[in-house]
C-alpha cells in the first residue's frame, strides 16, 4: 500500500474548519427534527408478550369515538 493510500490519522482527529462547521450545522438539524421524528415513531406496548420464535401477527387498530346511533 502506498503512502497516498494510506489515511491521515491528523485529518480525521482534527478535521479542517469547513468540515467541523458543517457537522455542527447538520448535528444542530439533527438536533431540531428529533422531537418530530419521535412524533411519528410508533409506539408498541407488550412486546414481552410476543413469541419468542417471531411468530405473531400485528394488527394496529384506530380508537374512534362511538356515534350516537350504535
Amino acid at each position: 500500500m502506498t503512502s497516498s493510500a494510506m489515511t491521515n490519522v491528523d485529518t480525521l482527529i482534527d478535521p479542517p474548519g469547513h468540515i467541523r462547521a458543517m457537522r455542527r450545522a447538520a448535528e444542530t438539524a439533527a438536533d431540531a427534527a428529533a422531537p418530530l421524528v419521535d412524533l411519528y415513531r410508533p409506539y408498541v406496548d407488550g412486546l414481552q408478550n410476543l413469541p419468542r420464535d417471531g411468530r405473531f401477527l400485528l394488527w394496529a387498530t384506530t380508537l374512534r369515538p362511538a356515534s350516537r346511533d350504535s
